[in-house]
């Protein structure tokens, strides 16, 4: 049992609350106690939308998906802000101002492009060896170091003078909370996340994903793991050559694409690998054990 589950998740429980259920679901169809289930890219307890679950072996893929675009719909509530940057934590500023339209739009064009961005003290980056958020609920004083992420567009939608829509597409490792921190501080103002919505990450799209519910209630049908795979060359070797690639051998053949590669062998998907100096190197096995 190998793919992936586009889910469409509600707000109010954590992606981990996702992954044990639907993992308890797969369990009880499959009767396999140890498969592995996971997600593809956390999504805040407030937050709602695409939620990507990798099944089996599709899991192997997180490093190749982790970089693909995310659209996140936001709402921004400027004038005030929370210690957690979103509508779950406690108000700690509130200095009234609020920003116009116009500054909106050319604070926002600031936010865009490869850019270093500090996470939010609640988040579950570790600082010292220690996640972030028990550091912050601890009352402790510590910085977070700004990281470098891709953020290819912030936009403004629409702004009723306190709230903003907001859309936000960017690649992975990117927090949206920590836009409407920016977003604010650039206006002169304090801000917060009120509402936060991802719309599509990768190929996995809102409009195709399934309610929690429905999936637990029904039929559970795994999206196949070359879905994710399609924008990747294909070579397919010999079925003569399974054997030795199943046990690390590296043979040379001609004719392999340049870089990564979904590779087949015998028609049947073996996993990502390269050719390097005319050697076939599997990097990422999807084929096996899908525990």
């Amino acid at each position: 049992m190998n793919g992936f589950i586009n889910v469409n998740k509600p707000a109010g429980i954590t992606s981990s609350d996702v992954v044990v259920r639907l993992r308890r679901k797969l369990i009880g169809i499959s009767g396999n106690k140890k498969i592995k289930v996971g997600h593809m890219g956390t999504l805040d307890p407030a937050a709602e939308g695409v939620l990507v679950i990798a099944v089996g072996n599709a899991a192997k893929l997180f490093d190749y998906f982790i970089e693909k675009k995310k659209v996140y719909t936001a709402e921004f509530t400027f004038g005030k802000t929370t210690d957690t940057l979103d509508r779950e934590g406690k108000f700690t500023a509130e200095n009234g101002r609020l920003p116009d339209m116009d500054e909106l739009k050319a604070a926002a064009k600031k936010l865009a492009g490869e850019v270093w961005q500090i996470p939010p003290a609640y988040s579950a980056k570790s600082v010292g060896g220690v996640r972030a958020y028990d550091r912050a609920r601890r009352g402790e004083d510590f910085e977070i170091p700004a990281k470098k992420v891709s953020i290819t567009d912030v936009s403004i939608v629409s702004f009723d003078g306190e709230r903003a829509e907001v859309t936000v597409e960017c690649k992975g490792g990117v927090y949206i909370r920590s836009i409407a921190r920016d977003l604010g501080a650039l206006c002169g103002t304090a801000a917060y996340m009120s509402a936060l919505k991802r719309t599509r990450a990768g190929a996995f799209k809102i409009e195709d994903a399934a309610e929690l519910d429905a999936l637990l209630n029904g039929e559970i049908n795994l999206i196949p793991t070359e879905f994710i795979l399609e924008e990747f060359p294909k070579f397919d070797a010999d079925i003569s050559l399974f054997e030795r690639l199943n046990n690390g051998a590296r043979p040379r053949i001609d004719g392999m694409p340049k870089g990564n590669f979904v590779l087949y062998c015998g028609g049947k998907l073996f996993g990502i690998a390269e050719g390097e100096s005319g050697e076939l190197i599997v990097k990422t096995r999807l084929i096996g054990n899908d525990g």
